[in-house]
């Protein structure tokens, strides 16, 4: 006798790294992590999260007033929100340079949170600490989901590993009329 139990077909899909291409040369999980470190971070289609530039040239600047400031936009394609991190490094040079700590460049707002489907508005700026020379940095954003700031908001299932952008900065402070070199490098 039926005592009213429902039977259903279950069918298990395959993953992603287990379904091949069309070409069948490839699987799709192959090609998730291709799209992941080969498509231009400019690219709106490909990308969940992509930047307006690639890169900043803020040209000639002098060390007694700042720059002019750079507008770029970065673009939550996710269905959660984000945060947006930027760090930007520092070489060993500027380091010696850079007693009190300061960067010629800097992003503003530092951090931010994009909401799913925004975009967000930063600013960089310029304000070299000393004459004739180039500045040339690759500034990085680390964009991760709002609830894996804490363990206790995630399992390991539903973790997602954050995304990373990057830009180039770059500027001089050689003052008008004054001889510029190419920078040698042995």
């Amino acid at each position: 006798s039926n005592t009213g139990d429902v039977v259903t077909n279950r069918v298990d899909m395959p993953e992603d790294n287990e379904i091949p291409s069309r070409s069948g040369e490839a699987k799709l999980g192959q090609i998730e992590i291709y799209r992941q470190f080969f498509i231009k971070q400019t690219d709106k289609l490909n990308r969940n999260v992509y930047i307006s530039e690639e890169e900043v040239d803020f040209g000639a600047s002098s060390r007694l007033r700042l720059s002019e400031k750079k507008t770029f936009y970065v673009t939550n394609n996710t269905d959660a929100k984000v945060i947006c991190s930027w760090l930007i490094p520092s070489t060993s040079a500027m380091m010696i340079e850079e007693k009190d700590g300061l960067h010629p460049f800097a992003i503003f707002p530092e951090s931010a949170d994009i909401g799913a489907g925004k975009t967000v508005e930063f600013r960089a700026t310029f304000q070299p600490e000393h004459d004739n020379q180039y500045f040339n940095v690759e500034a990085t954003a680390h964009v991760y989901v709002k609830t894996n700031r804490s363990f206790r908001l995630v399992n390991d299932a539903a973790f997602i590993p954050p995304y990373c952008i990057s830009m180039r900065l770059r500027g001089h402070s050689f003052s008008p009329g004054s001889e510029q070199f190419l920078p040698k490098v042995n």
